[in-house]
């Protein structure tokens, strides 16, 4: 609440959590990519789309008692004051700890989503539930499937 994010990344969880942010009060929220923005409308007036991120830049107070950070764009712009910066920038899904029978991943979850009972539980195995894979809208879809999985497993 009352801060300044800097969104890296352009994928489904930086808009979900870029809403979230902007849902729960962030003062402002630069939304960070390499590449150009595909722009939805409905985003709130205090966040603002960049495209072209070059670097970020440590920078010492003036007091000289502390550090902050500059977010360099490649169009010269440079975003300063900001309080969070959040890497949203991908994810790799594995689960070593489960048998290769069930599963899921990186490769499995593109297609397995379509074979999974609305997109979380698995065929054939009724005590296995994939929450949060999809390739989409994770934090609302995941709340859903959530109730759905603790309403299955509780009858």
């Amino acid at each position: 609440k009352d801060r300044t994010i800097c969104m890296l990344g352009a994928g489904f969880s930086a808009e979900d959590i870029g809403q979230m942010a902007a849902k729960f009060g962030a003062k402002h929220i630069h939304m960070c990519s390499r590449k150009p923005w595909f722009m939805h409308k409905g985003w709130p007036e205090n966040v603002t789309f960049h495209t072209g991120l070059k670097e970020i830049v440590p920078v010492e107070s003036d007091d000289g008692m502390s550090w902050g950070e500059e977010i360099h764009l490649t169009d010269g712009t440079i975003i300063r004051d900001v309080d969070d910066i959040i890497f949203a920038t991908g994810f790799q899904c594995r689960f070593p700890f489960m048998h290769s029978d069930i599963a899921m991943n990186d490769m499995q979850r593109h297609l397995l989503n379509y074979q999974l009972y609305k997109t979380v539980l698995l065929p054939g195995n009724p005590n296995v539930a994939y929450i949060g894979m999809q390739k989409n809208i994770i934090f609302t879809m995941s709340d859903v499937q959530a109730r759905m999985v603790a309403w299955h497993f509780t009858g």
